[in-house]
């Protein structure tokens, strides 16, 4: 999306692998590190995030070893015998190491020279190839002069470039590789130590409306999984630009809360993903910038957002808590399944049931128990499934059983499951990344409707409803529709007045409850179908 250049700073203590980078990428100042424990990163927006969840410390481990140089040392390591490859003409050594502690990094070493090519390690959602260049020795270390990190499934490519090098003794004080704060770009309408603002819950979106370079409202997801996002057609409206994927944001407003000078990055969603029917499409999606500098409430009952800045944030009375972590940009808590533990996202913008993982499933032997559950294409399984947040339980949560992806989310080699938004319509969430806690207290019935027609729905930007797919011997099959059929009108009211959202919260009616649909397939004349609710998944 873009060449950008900049200047790059780093201090790494070859003995313990602890590191601190510093790097400017046009007008955005960017930071990681590792501090001997734990690693951190500072993003464009200013945000600093510690990954301190199980899995991220291990990757921290195996960092910290490359950085380090653990393979010219065969202590607390464990190692494949080497297998000769050949690759563009060369010849290479690949070994696979394990640090103690750490996670598995395949190393290719150049057969000639017997120095590291590139080594690649398996990250959350992704493999991460970093290649090395230009060896020289600089009082006798050997070092590579050019350092290239490519994400191949985001197609993502970063090349650091040495001018010069010192080789010295590192600075003795720790805070020489701590994490920075996140910038203090917060500023309180009247000195307030809180906001409260009204909130909307749309098709499993919960949506906020905010004020961008002093222009608005705009509609805004909450969307705690996720980053600060605005579309190319809400940069537009703001008569603003991008540096390739991102824009600089002078003023977000929320409320009395207003966040000077932000990042947001530039994302040109679908128009499905996008439209809300006759209503202002979204505009963006709010993320991890905001939860950083501030706890949240978000209340069902009241349908407010409370944003408190966390030196004034006091935790609840009541509700369950839950400790916070992070593995990358994903929050996480622990979580069973059934009985089986793992780490679970928590995750607002989810607007689909809870995901459970491929990979967890296949290591919890569950793969036989989800796969007896109802079909919902491309291997999608979905049932009940009792999940626990500590002492909290979801007896019988809808779950939907994905198979492990080879790019994205659902390729995750961490996460358990992704916890929908459909909990948040249930619970008070109460959220505060700095403290790393998270609470729920229940305010509504523990079980969710299903769709109760069968149906599925995306609208189309003439106005009307496409069906996707529709769920074998569900009401909406059965009475004879069909996925490709279109959908002009529902108990009689146009499909131009309605978004897909508005379409799906039909389908969760009363069990027995009629829905007639004005259905057009191919160039047949339209009919009206009689749909009647039952449970597809008691």
């Amino acid at each position: 999306d873009g060449d950008v250049r900049g200047s790059f700073h780093t201090l790494i203590d070859p003995r313990t692998g602890r590191a601190s980078e510093r790097w400017r990428e046009g007008p955005f100042a960017l930071a990681a590190g590792f501090d001997g424990s734990t690693a951190w990163s500072r993003d464009r927006s200013g945000t600093t995030l510690v990954h301190d969840a199980d899995h991220a410390k291990r990757v921290a481990v195996t960092d910290a070893w490359l950085e380090r140089r653990g393979w010219c040392s065969p202590q607390q390591v464990a190692t494949t015998p080497p297998i000769e490859r050949s690759r563009g003409g060369r010849r290479f050594d690949v070994v696979v190491a394990t640090p103690h502690g750490g996670v598995p990094v395949e190393l290719w070493f150049d057969h000639a020279t017997h120095l590291p090519d590139h080594a690649v390690t398996r990250r959350n959602e992704n493999d991460l190839v970093v290649r090395y260049d230009d060896w020289r020795t600089v009082d006798g270390v050997v070092l590579p002069f050019v350092r290239t990190t490519t994400d191949p499934q985001d197609a993502d490519t970063e090349t650091v470039t040495l001018r010069t090098v010192n080789v010295g003794r590192p600075p003795a004080a720790a805070v020489a590789f701590a994490p920075p704060p996140t910038v203090r770009d917060v500023v309180m309408a009247r000195n307030a130590r809180s906001t409260t603002v009204p909130i909307r819950f749309e098709g499993r979106k919960i949506l906020v409306d905010v004020m961008l370079n002093g222009r608005g409202p705009f509609p805004f997801v909450l969307d705690t999984g996720g980053h600060f996002i605005v579309t190319p057609a809400t940069l537009r409206k703001l008569g603003a630009h991008a540096a390739g994927n991102e824009a600089a944001i002078s003023e977000l407003r929320i409320g009395g809360a207003t966040i000077r000078n932000n990042v947001a990055h530039v994302v040109p969603y679908s128009f499905g993903r996008l439209e809300r029917g006759p209503r202002p499409p979204k505009a963006g999606w709010l993320g991890l910038e905001l939860f950083a500098r501030f706890a949240a409430v978000i209340d069902p009952r009241t349908k407010t957002l409370t944003l408190t800045l966390p030196q004034w944030f006091t935790p609840p009375r009541i509700g369950t808590r839950s400790t916070l972590s992070f593995d990358e940009d994903a929050p996480l808590v622990p979580c069973r399944i059934d009985g089986f533990p793992g780490p679970c996202m928590i995750d607002t913008g989810n607007a689909g049931s809870t995901i459970v993982e491929g990979y967890w499933i296949r290591r919890s032997g569950r793969a036989p128990h989800f796969a007896g559950g109802l079909d919902a294409g491309d291997g999608v399984r979905l049932r009940r499934a009792r999940i626990e947040l500590g002492s909290l339980w979801l007896p019988h949560e809808i779950v939907a059983a994905f198979p492990q992806a080879v790019s994205g989310s659902e390729s995750t080699t961490v996460e358990a499951a992704i916890l929908s938004e459909s909990i948040h319509e249930r619970f008070v969430t109460t959220i505060d990344f700095r403290h790393r806690a998270m609470w729920l207290a229940p305010v509504a019935p523990a079980s969710t409707i299903f769709n109760r027609t069968g149906l599925t729905f995306r609208k189309r930007r003439d106005g009307d409803l496409d069906v996707p797919f529709v769920y074998a011997r569900s009401p909406g099959a059965t009475a004879g529709i069909r996925a490709g059929d279109r959908v002009t009108a529902i108990d009689g009211r146009p499909a131009s007045e309605l978004s897909a959202a508005d379409a799906l919260e039909a389908n969760l009616a009363a069990v027995g409850t009629i829905r007639s649909y004005r259905v057009v397939r191919g160039n047949e004349p339209p009919r009206v179908v009689r749909v009647r609710l039952a449970e597809l998944l008691p």
